[in-house]
Parts: C-alpha cells; structure tokens; sequence
C-alpha cells in the first residue's frame, strides 16, 4: 500500500476505542495561552478566540512533561470537543454513573444485532449476554441510587 495513496488509508481506517484518566480546568484560550506564555493565534483553527471555552488538560506522562509547574503532558481543548470525550471519575458516583452509559450503549449494540438478524447459533447467546447486562445494569442503578441518598453530614 502505497502512503501517498489517501483513499487506501482511507478505505482501510479500522475503529479504535481508548480512555485516558486525565485532570482539566475550565478555562479559555486567551487564559490558557497567558498561563504558558504563548501568543494567543487561533492556532490553524479560525474559529478559535481569545474566549474560546475549553478546559487545559493534563495528561498522566512525566516523560513528556512540557511545564514545570504540572506533573503531566499539558494541553488545551475546545469545551465541545473535551465534553464529547470525557466525563468526571472523581467520586463512586460519577464510576457508576461512566459504567451505567457503557453498558446501557453496548446492551443497544447488542439489541441491534438481534434484531438484524444475527446467525441463529450465536442468536440465543447474545440474548443471554442481554438478559445477565440487564441484571447487572440494575445492580448499578441501585448502587447510584444508594450513594445519592446516603446522609454524610457529620454526626453532632
């Protein structure tokens, strides 16, 4: 295959899933460029302004450490872009709550495959797959809903 070939690479691009554990702040371009000392450019993005709203994002990779003042890779990312792709992960609640969308999207994967008509021999199982994630779903609705009920006020 040659590299130069864009349709090539193109036509044979295969999906990928990945999660990254990252810290952000809310903050705009303008704001983010003033903290590490960059000219505010729309930056080859011509709708990026200086109140362009994002969060900076600091990647888990002293390796590749770019500020001395984080202990991680830092970046800036476009609100839409960054809201798209991540969800907070700092209590209980919010793991449940990440767990509760993944298995709810791969339970309507699934139902979609039924009812495509998938090959009989591997029809039954997938209902079963569905039937158990269904079991499970409900173990974690009651699980989110127990946390957000629990009392934490100090006792007197």
């Amino acid at each position: 295959m040659s590299m130069s070939n864009i349709e090539s690479i193109k036509s044979n691009l295969r999906p990928f899933v990945g999660t990254k554990k990252i810290k952000a702040f809310p903050m705009t371009w303008g704001q983010y460029c003033e903290l590490r000392g960059i000219p505010v450019t729309q930056d080859g993005n011509p709708t990026l302004t200086h109140q362009t709203l994002g969060y900076l994002v600091e990647y888990p990779d002293a390796e590749h450490r770019n500020d001395s003042r984080f202990d991680g890779y830092v970046s800036w990312s476009p609100a839409k872009v960054f809201v798209e792709s991540y969800q907070p992960a700092e209590t209980e609640q919010d793991l449940i709550k990440i767990e509760i969308r993944r298995v709810e999207a791969e339970m309507e994967r699934l139902q979609n495959r039924v009812n495509a008509e998938i090959p009989h021999s591997d029809h039954q199982l997938v209902k079963i797959q569905i039937s158990t994630m269904q079991t499970y779903l409900q173990v974690l609705y009651a699980r989110f809903f127990n946390l957000s009920t629990v009392d934490v006020t100090p006792n007197k």
